[in-house]
Order: C-alpha cells, then sequence, then structure tokens
C-alpha cells in the first residue's frame, strides 16, 4: 500500500490485546496487526492501551522495563511522547480567556447535552484547524462521544469544576499534544504513541482515552495504584489492566538514566581488585584510535576504599570497560565523601594524591562557574518544544553560527552536543528553591553549557577515551563559598562525557545534594565530622587566596 493513501478515512479502533511482549508489538507497523482494515470511508485501526499496575519484580528488573517503554517511545520523535510528570498544564493567557468565555456560555445552559458544549467550544475556536478536513471533522466527534460516555458514568452527579477541568485541559491537549502529533501519523504504517510513568489525574486519564480514540497506542505504567481508571474504565472498554498486587513506592523518573549505574566487584562482594582486572578483557590501543568513537560514560558504584585503587587506573583496565562496533563504554566515578578519617593527616594525604593525578582540576574555592550570559534567542534557534519537553538535535547545535566549540576535534564536538541535548531533555540537576519553571531550568542548562570554561574545554580536548580519564577534585571545608546550580550542571555535564568526580566535605555540609539528584553519584561516609579543615597548608603547590576559577584551573 502507498503511504499517506488511507489518511482520507475516518479512523475506527480496536481494543487490541497481545499474548506476546507488548514492547515488541508496539513496534509492529499498523497494517501488520490483527484486525487492521479498511473500505472506502473507514479504516479500522488495532491499538494498545495497556495499564500495567504493580511489581512483580524486583525493583531493577521494574526499572529496565520501565527504561524500555520509555526508549521505545522516545525515539519516535514527533510520534512519541514519554509523560513523567503529569501532561503539560501551561496554557497561554488567549487561550484561558477564550475557554473563560465559552465556560461562562456553557454554564449557562439549562441542561447541559454534548452536542451543545461542543457547539459552543467549535464557536470560540477551542478546537484547532487541520489539513486532513476528515480528521478535524472527527476530533469533535470523537469528543462528543466521549462526553456521552463521561456523563452515563456520572449518573447525573456532574461535579462542574471537575467538568470544566476535562474540557480546559483536553482542549489544551488537543492543541499541545494531538495535534502535531498527528500531523506525522500515517494509518497504514506507524501511529503515534503515549508512555505515561506515575501518578495520573482524571483530566490526563479521559485525554489518554481521547488520544486512543484516534488509534494512539497508550502504555501506562504505575507500580503503586490505579488512580482513577477504576472510575472512568471500569468495564476495560477503552484499555486493559493487568493488575499484580505487589505494590511499592513511585520511583521519580529522573533516577532511571539512560545508562545503567554498574556495580563494580568489589562493591558486590569482597574479591580482590586484582581478580577484578585479570577478569577484564583489555586490547593495546594506539593513541588517539578511539576520538571518533560512540561513546556512553557508565558511572561506577563503588566503595570508598575502591575509589582509591581506581583513580589512576586508565580506563581500558577498569571493570565494564567495552569497546565494540566503533563503541566505548567508559566506567567512571562520581562520589562525595562526607567527613574525615581519624587521622586528619593521612586524610589530606589522601585528598592530595586524588588531587595529583594526571588530568585534574582541583577546586577549592565555590562557585567556580561563573553565571553564564543567557543564550535565549540560541536556546530557541535550535530547540523546540514537544509536550512540555524540551528538544535540541545535536547536528543542528553543531550547525549554528554561534556553537562555541568549533575548535575543538570533531568527536568531542558531537559528545558535546549530544550531552547538552540530553541534559535539557531530561534533568539532572533540580532548583531546591523551586523558583526556576522547568523550561527556565533548561534554559539555564543550555546557557550554562554553552559557557564551558577553558581550563574544561581543554581537559575534554586531552581526553583519550581508553587511557588517563579527566578528573574534577572538589574540596569544601566550609569557608570557601557554596557550590552553585551552574556548579552543578557542569558536573552533571562531566560525569555525562565519562569524567571522575569525587567531593570532598570534611564538615558534611549538603554541597552536591543540594543540586544533583542522590542517585547520580555514591555518598561515603567517614570516620568523623571536621570543620574548618583547610587543605592549602597541605598541598605540595601553593593554594591561591580565593582565586576564580581561571587563576585556580592554571595551577595545573
Amino acid at each position: 500500500m502507498e503511504r499517506w493513501s488511507l489518511n482520507r478515512l475516518e479512523i475506527e479502533t480496536i481494543n487490541a490485546r497481545t499474548s506476546i511482549d507488548l514492547l515488541q508489538e508496539l513496534t509492529t507497523p499498523v497494517y501488520q496487526r490483527a484486525g487492521f482494515q479498511y473500505t472506502n470511508d473507514v479504516v479500522t485501526i488495532p491499538r494498545y492501551f495497556y495499564r500495567l499496575v504493580g511489581n512483580d519484580q524486583s525493583e531493577k528488573e521494574y526499572y529496565k522495563k520501565v527504561e524500555q517503554f520509555y526508549l521505545a517511545v522516545e525515539k519516535l520523535g514527533e510520534l512519541g511522547n514519554c509523560i513523567t510528570d503529569g501532561l503539560d498544564r501551561m496554557i497561554s493567557e488567549d487561550f484561558l480567556r477564550l475557554f473563560a468565555s465559552a465556560w461562562d456560555r456553557i454554564a449557562l445552559l439549562s441542561d447541559i447535552q454534548p452536542d451543545r458544549v461542543i457547539q459552543i467550544l467549535r464557536t470560540y475556536e477551542l478546537f484547532p484547524d487541520f489539513p486532513n478536513k476528515v480528521l478535524q471533522k472527527q476530533f469533535q466527534e470523537n469528543f462528543k462521544g466521549l462526553l456521552e460516555y463521561y456523563f452515563d458514568i456520572s449518573q447525573e452527579m456532574l461535579e462542574p469544576e471537575e467538568f470544566k477541568s476535562i474540557l480546559q485541559y483536553c482542549m489544551h491537549w488537543l492543541q499541545v499534544y494531538l495535534k502535531p502529533m498527528c500531523m506525522n501519523y500515517d494509518y497504514i504504517y506507524s501511529n503515534p504513541k503515549f508512555f505515561y510513568y506515575g501518578m495520573i489525574t482524571k483530566e490526563e486519564i479521559f485525554f489518554l482515552i481521547y488520544a486512543a480514540s484516534f488509534g494512539f497506542d497508550v502504555v501506562y505504567m504505575n507500580p503503586q495504584s490505579e488512580c482513577d481508571f477504576t472510575l472512568l474504565d471500569p468495564q476495560q472498554l477503552f484499555s486493559i489492566e493487568e493488575l499484580t498486587y505487589q505494590r511499592t513506592a513511585i520511583r521519580p523518573l529522573h533516577t532511571i538514566q539512560t545508562q545503567e549505574r554498574a556495580e563494580t566487584l568489589a562493591y558486590q562482594s569482597t574479591i580482590e581488585i586484582d581478580q577484578m582486572l585479570q577478569e577484564t578483557e583489555t586490547i593495546a590501543f594506539k593513541s588517539w584510535q578511539c576520538v571518533d568513537c560512540e561513546v556512553e560514560a557508565k558511572t561506577l558504584k563503588t566503595t570508598y576504599d575502591e575509589i582509591l585503587i581506581l583513580w589512576k587506573e586508565q580506563a581500558m583496565f577498569r571493570s565494564h570497560w567495552s569497546y565494540e562496533n566503533n563503541r566505548l563504554t567508559i566506567p567512571n566515578i562520581f562520589a562525595k565523601v562526607i567527613g574525615s578519617l581519624r587521622d586528619t593527616n593521612a586524610f589530606l594525604g589522601q585528598v592530595r594524591r586524588f588531587a595529583e593525578a594526571p588530568n585534574t582540576i582541583f577546586i577549592s574555592q565555590f562557585p567556580f562557574v561563573k553565571t553564564p550570559t543567557m543564550y535565549h534567542s540560541c536556546f530557541f534557534e535550535v530547540a523546540y518544544d514537544k509536550g512540555g519537553k524540551w528538544i535540541i538535535e545535536p547536528h543542528r547545535l553543531r550547525q549554528a553560527a554561534w556553537w562555541p566549540y568549533r575548535h575543538l576535534r570533531n568527536g568531542f564536538q558531537q559528545l558535546l552536543s549530544e550531552t547538552i541535548a540530553e541534559l535539557v531533555f531530561r534533568h539532572r540537576v533540580m532548583d531546591p528553591t523551586g523558583r526556576l519553571h522547568p523550561n527556565e531550568l533548561s534554559q539555564k542548562i543550555f546557557s550554562t553549557l554553552c559557557n564551558l570554561d577553558k581550563p574544561i574545554q581543554n581537559l575534554i580536548q586531552s581526553f583519550d577515551y581508553p587511557k588517563e580519564i579527566p578528573k574534577l577534585v572538589l574540596y569544601n571545608d566550609g569557608q570557601s563559598g557554596d557550590l552553585s546550580l551552574e556548579d552543578s550542571i557542569v558536573l552533571t555535564c562531566l560525569n555525562a562525557i565519562g569524567f571522575d568526580i569525587v567531593a570532598f566535605n570534611p564538615a558534611g555540609f549538603n554541597d552536591v545534594e543540594s543540586y544533583i539528584y542522590s542517585t547520580l553519584f555514591d555518598t561515603h561516609q567517614l570516620d568523623q565530622m571536621v570543620f574548618e579543615l583547610s587543605m592549602a597548608s597541605k598541598m605540595h603547590k601553593p593554594m591561591p587566596e580565593k582565586l576564580g576559577i581561571r587563576k585556580l584551573f592554571s595551577l595545573f
């Protein structure tokens, strides 16, 4: 069949079931699904709407499954939306004014009926224009059908505020999600998909049912609760529930990273480190042989004693190093060390040895990143909003006239652009004040990472992947300022591209955990808290007095 040839038809759907792997079925082209058919007027699309509630697996296996669904939908681009923090609720003032006027008219009706509601919404142009006029009409007809169903199950007990919320948000989400997703919807081959993880509201359930009425696949996962699905779809007319009675708490999805953290052998057991190295397959690499490889950092889960051993190990000698098909996996370290050994001189000696490793920057003055120039116009040049998340295509970033890292080797430019795009899309930092809207945080991440200091750029440029891993050692004695959000953004970026990072805080004060999600780094507790334990007198190299990052970096 020729692509797009059925898009002039009206859509009917089948609530499809699968006896095999749901994840595999989601990738099956529409025309190959059981029940697909078409006539001169109608195309019947088998779509999947599964509610996976509860967890009968280990936590590790469950969240691996969550990640698989997330990545399968995310890679669809405009045809896929992954929802982990609820649907977008940033409604424009113009829309709110229009809807308020429409609602005022609806509220005056003596007998609220779905057809009158649709007529008023249409009068105020709350349904979007669409090139496909058959689909544009069906936006209204399907919504009317769902309102009739909603009125029936409400059994004369319609709650005005709930009804108003459903109308307002569904009209908003129709513009934000359905319209752009339908633009690339070929009824024959690939249908749009939603993956929703976590708690969900009644109006969000209503909207997902609405989306499914156009042939969208929907996968909902919640290890804890069915939420209001039992009220809106108790008979499973629109969705299929797979329920397990073991329930676990919902973990924020930022704790699930595309690079799964790996336990080292020393962490798993008391096996000697030399046995670990014997089991690690290594080969000889020429200098810069891997500079253009695709890179993935895998942050190790370690003990503190193991960090002391691994710190000077080349990447290719570490557990979980791999090199295959021009793709590298670099095992790196990200840890915070709280407190000091009972022998403070021995502790400071250990810190000094960390700081004196090759390709290492030692930082003891905070913040070490200057507040960046905000690149608002540059951000909107390369980023686009997709359901409340900002998407950046790395190649567009590298092609921008203002791209600040064009002097770096091509492989490093690609790595940096991909990392910036990933961190803008999936935040690894948080704003503890709660003042930044997620969109503002995305822009701050973007601007900070487009202003990396020269010493950081030089360290990236010197990264010969199989060999010495570049490192940052942070030492916060409580007297030298506070770590900032911008500092933390840079740390997550360097961790993502494979740097080793250790943050020492002998007094045990919060710093990295104030901004970086705690699942992304290890925390090691030493013997005692020690206050005002200065490092300056213990360093072989003289420490400057409250110098900025540029002078401090120049020491190394």
